[in-house]
């Protein structure tokens, strides 16, 4: 997953809170089960949900999108 943001101060933010942001994502990920992400909709609204917690707490700036650069189901 790729976090896309504008301008170096919001990078450096989301660069020292990668734990923070990691284990964010995660718990997104662990609540969700495959039917609520094997589709299209699905997806795009995880993204939405990745990107609206993460902002939640961002300081600098906010994330534009997120880019997912692989999805495996298990």
């Amino acid at each position: 997953m790729e976090l896309e943001v504008e301008g170096d101060r919001i990078a450096d933010e989301v660069d020292k809170r990668k734990p923070q942001i990691r284990d964010i994502i995660i718990i997104l990920l662990s609540s969700k089960t495959y039917a609520q992400l094997s589709s299209p909709e699905g997806k795009e609204f995880l993204r939405e949900e990745v990107r609206d917690t993460v902002n939640s707490f961002l300081t600098s700036g906010k994330i534009k999108r997120v880019h997912f650069t692989e999805f495996i189901f298990n």
